[in-house]
């Protein structure tokens, strides 16, 4: 499909096309299911044809649907405190300190029992969408479902001409600009995270931000195979490795070896796009350097929790969407999802509890935030009410079912 922002230059609209090849059997399953998702939006009377074609068009002329989702429940408080916090837990360091600046932070972050969050978390109202994906967390399949939502939408995409990532924060002037008198509204992209451009983009006074979290030792796995590092591995440790000795070789050649398990490890070693490289750890530690690093880390997950108004977890991806569903007043139509580059598990693929033990050590980042996060989302939940969350989860997964189902028979 195509996403289309407006260029001034050519009067035309700039897009981004899928790599879809129909030699491969991804490709035509891809092709597929576009095309049984597009007849479905057809069916229902959504206008094809603004997503295919790449010239502009008169927005008046063209049907929009506005999103009718039922409203948040007005006992929804907009600000979580944990117990252990002072006020001046938020503060974070200035960048433009110096390397001497103290940012006040917790020491231990199983003391984080409830997210902090930001005056303007949860108020109606917030119609735009920051999106920051992270590798190998089914970021891949939420991206899509907020693409569809934006294009069925109108909304101008934070895009860079013929790129699909922004690892690299680039200067406002070399965005896709929006459509004339109109602003950004959606960003579906990987990209380093970086608050102060990302804030230029979209403000976060009318933008709801969120991201996603996996559990760190499948993640790791997932990505370890997904990146090829077990063929790679295979050259060093010999044709004859297991599973688990390719892992360990991998750990074995990426990190310094383990002086003490109490000491967490200071850099990131294992590599393959973990979380916080996703989410701009690089950069923020700079800025943090002088403390301690469990102090740091708590940093970083103070700075997300202000930053994030929800952070969804994949291994509850259903109770995340309803729960993004309430606060950004979407239908269930908005967040159905159909998964994207699920390797599935295999029985050749197993590892020690010692392995991961090592990966749980060298993803100290990533285990604390996520043990963190995974409470922040059941706060949430407890906050719209649990049973409210359980019955609209359940009456979402039954709407995705016969979705796809008659998908499957308009193909």
């Amino acid at each position: 499909m195509l996403v289309g922002n407006y260029d001034r230059n050519t009067n035309t609209e700039i897009v981004a096309r899928p790599k879809c090849s129909f030699n491969s059997v991804k490709g035509r399953i891809l092709s597929v299911s576009v095309i049984c998702l597009m007849i479905t939006l057809y069916t229902i009377g959504f206008d094809t044809t603004m997503i295919w074609s790449s010239t502009s068009h008169d927005a008046s002329s063209i049907p929009i649907t506005i999103p009718q989702g039922g409203a948040i429940p007005q006992d929804i408080e907009h600000q979580f405190a944990a117990a252990s916090y002072d006020d001046n837990v938020q503060s974070l360091p200035d960048t433009s300190r110096s390397s001497s600046a103290r940012v006040h932070v917790i020491s231990n972050t199983s003391q984080l029992k409830a997210p902090i969050m930001t005056q303007n978390t949860m108020i109606p109202g917030k119609k735009n969408l920051f999106f920051a994906k992270t590798h190998k967390t089914a970021s891949s399949t939420l991206g899509t479902t907020f693409y569809l939502y934006g294009i069925r939408n109108r909304l101008n995409f934070v895009l860079v001409p013929y790129q699909n990532h922004l690892f690299v924060t680039p200067n406002l002037s070399e965005l896709v600009p929006p459509r004339p008198g109109q602003t950004w509204n959606i960003q579906t992209n990987h990209l380093t995270f970086n608050p102060d451009f990302e804030h230029q983009v979209l403000p976060k006074s009318n933008t709801f931000y969120t991201t996603v979290l996996r559990e760190p030792v499948s993640r790791f796995l997932s990505a370890f195979s997904y990146f090829d590092q077990d063929k790679l591995m295979r050259g060093i440790c010999g044709s004859n490795c297991t599973f688990d000795e390719l892992v360990n070789t991998h750990i074995k050649e990426s990190c310094p070896e383990i002086v003490s398990w109490d000491i967490p490890p200071s850099e990131l070693c294992l590599g393959l796009y973990s979380f916080p490289t996703d989410l701009g750890w690089k950069n923020f530690s700079v800025s943090v350097a002088d403390l301690e690093m469990e102090d740091q880390v708590d940093a970083f997950i103070v700075m997300l929790d202000r930053e994030m108004d929800l952070v969804m977890i994949t291994e509850r991806i259903d109770e995340s969407l309803v729960v993004l569903k309430h606060y950004m007043k979407w239908n269930m139509s908005d967040i159905v999802y159909w998964s994207q580059k699920v390797s599935g598990s295999r029985p050749d693929k197993v590892i020690s509890e010692e392995t991961r033990k090592k990966i749980l050590y060298f993803s100290y980042i990533e285990n604390r935030a996520y043990n963190h996060f995974s409470a922040a989302l059941e706060n949430h939940i407890v906050q719209i009410g649990k049973d409210k969350i359980s019955e609209e989860v359940a009456e979402f997964r039954t709407f995705k079912d016969a979705f796809f189902e008659d998908c499957a028979m308009s193909c």
